[in-house]
């Protein structure tokens, strides 16, 4: 079937004459009935019976009306600015856990539209950025090419946490908690413990750390919601920039660009 010609179909079925629908669609009507003989071409069926009294839909015809009317509905109604749409989020676990959480919480106060967060690795999160399955990710690099830009959207700074004091001379005898094996505890030239604990969940590496199992590195903006924690400032460690990318939209489409303002006035130290 050819798309083109359901308006001109409608038009008619709906007024009845193609006089009426050539009004309708301000075009003529001979515009008019030829786009419908093109359309019952298309599909090799009659959808209007022509007399010269009246125009009758066959039974196709009024099949086809009752699924045109659906189909042309519910895509007037998904490029509408007013319905609410599903923006697809691609991000890594830590920030999920850690920061994420307080941007939706702010949207959500304004906003209507749907969200759909998953969380996936950096090539991930790159590749379906780029195949259109994400509206909006979050990296640690700069991510910039043709059809993808990125903006800066804070620097995170990290510290070691502890439940009771301690010093980065006694590190070693503590047991540490760790992310995974790029964890900055492992990049300090210390001894390593005897015991370690590997677990890649921000929030549960929180969890062990007041529960006096261990020591961990973590991000300020959460450390600084726990006054009841003992921190260590990192020798000499650079601060982990994050980074939101996007397709580049000539234009970027207004649900997208509401949620990224909302994301570039949140960072991790305005919450």
């Amino acid at each position: 079937m050819d798309f083109r010609y359901l308006k001109a179909f409608i038009a008619t079925a709906e007024n009845g004459s193609f006089s009426k629908a050539a009004e309708k669609l301000n075009i003529a009507q001979s515009a008019v009935s030829r786009q419908i003989r093109l359309l019952e071409d298309s599909i090799d069926q009659e959808l209007i019976l022509r007399s010269s009294k009246q125009l009758v839909l066959t039974p196709k015809g009024q099949e086809v009306l009752s699924l045109s009317r659906s189909f042309l509905n519910d895509i007037d109604h998904s490029l509408s600015d007013s319905s609410p749409k599903t923006i697809h989020v691609g991000i890594i676990h830590g920030l999920l856990e850690s920061w994420f959480p307080e941007v939706i919480k702010t949207y959500y106060q304004n906003h209507q539209n749907n969200l759909s967060i998953q969380i996936a690795s950096f090539q991930k999160l790159q590749e379906r950025l780029s195949d259109g399955r994400y509206d909006i990710i979050f990296i640690p690099y700069n991510l910039q090419s043709d059809i993808v830009s990125s903006r800066l959207i804070f620097q995170e700074s990290r510290k070691i946490a502890s439940a009771t004091p301690v010093v980065l001379e006694e590190l070693s005898s503590q047991r540490w908690i760790i992310y995974n094996q790029e964890d900055l505890l492992l990049k300090l030239k210390l001894s390593p413990p005897k015991q370690m604990i590997e677990v890649n969940s921000i929030t549960s590496m929180l969890r062990f750390v007041k529960d006096g199992l261990g020591v961990a590195v973590l991000p300020d903006h959460i450390l600084k919601n726990e006054p009841n924690l003992h921190t260590i400032e990192l020798p000499k460690h650079e601060q982990s920039a994050i980074y939101m990318a996007t397709l580049n939209y000539a234009k970027l489409p207004e649900y997208i660009k509401d949620i990224t303002e909302k994301i570039i006035a949140s960072p991790p130290q305005a919450l």
